[in-house]
């Protein structure tokens, strides 16, 4: 519908009148647009931008959101849109057939097929074997019709000759790629292009997952203790101020009853007859809104699934959960209580929350910027400290070097370097663009050279940055800065002036570090504070950092039948738990560049227990490879690591094998590739074998419970112990085992 403007001129408005007729608007629409809200359905448009920013807005709010799906002959093409058809509601559209049922010729099928586009009523379609070459593609852009994405089925010419069952497929395979050649280069510099690798031993699931990842938003989970359920309204209230789509299980069933719907009926018989609605129908109202909003949304799911069956009906029918919230006091987790929430701690998806904060929830998600604040005067050691932290996976960022990369920029002959002058707006401003502007979520950053004699300038770069992950805070003695300074800048001693000024430049430091922890309270009182001296030798610092952001590596070795124990008490005490077979089969199943190197060095080992993510498949160098690379995001987080599955040497069969793999190799390994073993720990019939480290060891308060013995046995095995116990000689080990 186009509004026109009358010619006659109109008289002005008065502002009271406006102010009084938008909020009846409000009023009178909110219901509308909170039902509408919750289905999805709204898409929101901002006029207040320029006329080609609202236009693009508009067109795409109206038109559809279209995935073209590309690939030689039977590279899986039409798996891939029949999977996204069925789990995610798209209408599919075969272009070949569609070209022969329309009769259109080349020439004039593409003009046909942008109008049909323009015309679909559903908003999401999939169009599979467009477009052939670039050609196509830009007829089609130039015509207002833009892809969300382009999927390319990049299958190998084996794999599409036994898919296909002929020989023949290798001239099309080769014809498709001498076409598709532009096309595909062109997609990639658009960032169109999401592909998807089809070998011969590449599953038919991973084909479905990956493509479904296209088009899948990015869902949340939000629980809570029972006792904190009041909780869960500042939660609404905060994620639906940042942009969430609320999604309610139960408010969703509450609304298809009241508008009567098919499904609102049949969920109302449930009802009436006292029975519970079943997963399969629970999921299939959650996906009619999933599905239903753009593939860019963030959606937060309440209360459900609440069970790891429930979880897993809903992953295998609709989407992938990105991660859990679950808000609990710590005391609340028990170690033999296996839940939901054991599960998503055990594959890295859950953060456990005492209070709920925004920001929390964008670090997760990566919005949120992950970054270090040295905090310290003039000369106290921050650009030290600053670059031996950046061995921990943090990327160093000099304040300088920004203000020498902003000249050389600015730059010419006329106005040479040396009289550029580049001030903290500037520095400011390219700052954000190489931390805000990343390409990669998950990088960390380390600041150095900010002025923090400047409470303005730091004011500003942490509201611009927003609160960091944590900052350091350096002990110092006015002393020993003051020796810095005079080492630093090649003086014998310090004049009355400098002395002053070193004086004057601490005591503004102090203000700073005043304003800091008032300024990040503000802020949420989230970022972790720590504590250094930096008046040591260099080793010692590093030491000392290693200290505090290396998380503790402690080994365990039991039955698998063990790890849910060891993964609650991992959360009860901010630990951090790894599986090595889970990190693997993530790697290979996302094929990585390091999963795709597992896929190609893997040697099938004969194993107790069979696993094919079991680490003694893989080269150690690879496994160590994968852990370093957690345990550096890990940095700053956790003190302590739980590491399960990493020895290979006891889930081999047969004794020639176990040659292979030995104990001891493994740990050196593990201590010279990826951080000091604080402790491993290994169960045995019942008791701990060996434990180190009081920390922990108190901590661990778990017995499994031995299978029940006829009467008079127990006091024969003890009596028979002690006897053995006393020929060799007592240590802590037996001790433990027999107190065990």
């Amino acid at each position: 519908m186009v509004l026109k403007l009358s010619e006659q001129k109109k008289a002005p408005c008065n502002p009271e009148d406006v102010a009084s007729r938008i909020n009846d608007y409000n009023k009178k629409t909110r219901g509308v647009l909170d039902y509408y809200r919750r289905l999805g359905k709204v898409r929101y448009v901002d006029c207040a931008k320029g006329n080609t920013e609202v236009y693009t807005s508009l067109q795409k709010a109206v038109l559809p959101s279209l995935y073209f799906v590309i690939g030689p002959k039977a590279s899986g093409k039409s798996l891939a849109s029949n999977h996204l058809s069925s789990i995610a509601q798209m209408n599919v559209v075969k272009f070949d057939e569609w070209e022969k049922l329309k009769s259109k010729t080349p020439e004039t099928a593409l003009i046909e097929f942008v109008k049909e586009l323009h015309k679909q009523p559903s908003m999401k379609m999939v169009i599979e074997g467009f477009p052939r070459n670039l050609g196509e593609l830009k007829h089609v852009l130039l015509n207002g019709v833009k892809p969300n994405k382009i999927l390319y089925m990049d299958a190998t010419e084996g794999r599409c000759i036994v898919n296909s069952g002929a020989e023949s497929t290798s001239e099309s395979f080769k014809m498709f790629h001498k076409q598709s050649k532009e096309l595909i280069e062109f997609c990639k510099k658009e960032n169109l292009l999401l592909t998807i690798r089809n070998s011969e031993d590449t599953q038919i699931e991973e084909l479905k997952r990956a493509a479904l990842k296209m088009v899948m938003p990015e869902v949340i989970l939000v629980r809570t203790q029972e006792a904190l359920e009041e909780g869960i309204v500042g939660v609404i209230r905060e994620l639906h101020s940042r942009g969430y789509l609320i999604v309610s299980e139960e408010q969703m069933e509450a609304d298809e009853i009241l508008r009567e719907t098919k499904i609102g009926r049949e969920l109302k018989g449930y009802i009436q007859n006292r029975e519970r609605v079943p997963n399969p129908k629970k999921v299939e109202l959650l996906k009619k809104v999933i599905y239903s909003t753009s593939e860019d949304r963030q959606i937060i799911l309440l209360r459900y699934p609440n069970t790891v069956k429930e979880l897993k009906e809903f992953e295998d029918n609709c989407c992938e959960i990105f991660r859990e919230f679950f808000l609990c006091q710590p005391e609340y987790i028990a170690a033999d209580d296996i839940n939901l929430e054991t599960f998503m701690q055990q594959k890295d998806r859950l953060t456990l929350i005492d209070s709920f904060n925004g920001d929390l929830m964008d670090t997760y998600r990566g919005t949120q910027l992950q970054y270090a604040l040295i905090v310290g005067p003039v000369a106290s050691g921050k650009t030290t400290t600053a670059k031996h932290l950046a061995k921990f996976g943090f990327t160093f960022i000099e304040m300088e070097a920004l203000a020498e990369d902003i000249k050389k920029r600015l730059a010419t002959e006329d106005n040479p370097i040396e009289n550029i002058t580049v001030n903290f707006p500037q520095k400011l401003e390219e700052l954000k663009a190489r931390t805000l502007g990343r390409k990669n979520k998950d990088e960390k950053f380390v600041l150095d050279g900010l002025d923090f004699e400047d409470p303005v300038s730091i004011k500003k770069t942490i509201t611009a940055l927003g609160p960091p992950l944590f900052y350091l805070e350096l002990a110092y003695d006015p002393k020993e800065v003051k020796t810095r300074y005079m080492k630093k800048n090649e003086v014998g001693e310090l004049s009355e002036e400098d002395n002053a000024r070193i004086d004057k430049l601490i005591e503004d430091f102090a203000k700073t570090r005043g304003m800091i922890e008032g300024l990040l309270a503000d802020m949420g009182g989230m970022t972790n504070h720590y504590e250094l001296s930096a008046d040591t030798t260099e080793e010692e610092l590093e030491r000392s950092i290693r200290e505090v952001f290396e998380p503790k590596l402690v080994l365990l070795k039991w039955d698998e039948d063990m790890n849910e124990v060891f993964v609650n008490l991992a959360m009860k005490y901010s630990f951090l738990y790894i599986s090595v077979p889970d990190l693997v089969k993530r790697e290979v199943e996302q094929r990585t560049a390091l999963g795709i190197e597992l896929i190609q060095t893997r040697k099938p080992k004969e194993l107790v227990v069979e696993d094919p993510y079991s680490s003694a498949h893989y080269e150690n160098a690879l496994i160590l490879k994968l852990l370093k690379e957690q345990i550096k995001r890990a940095a700053g987080k956790y003190q302590t690591a739980f590491i399960s599955g990493y020895l290979s040497a006891y889930k081999l069969k047969g004794w020639e094998a176990t040659q292979e793999f030995r104990v001891m190799d493994e740990l050196f390994a593990l201590e010279k590739e990826v951080g000091q073993i604080k402790s491993v720990v290994s169960i045995v019939r019942g008791c701990f074998e060996s434990v180190e480290n009081d920390r922990v060891a108190e901590k661990l308060e778990v017995r499994a419970k031995p299978p029940p013995k006829p009467a008079g046995e127990e006091e024969e095995k003890k009596e028979e112990a002690e006897e053995v116990q006393d020929k060799i000689g007592g240590n802590s080990l037996n001790k433990l085992n027999r107190r065990g």
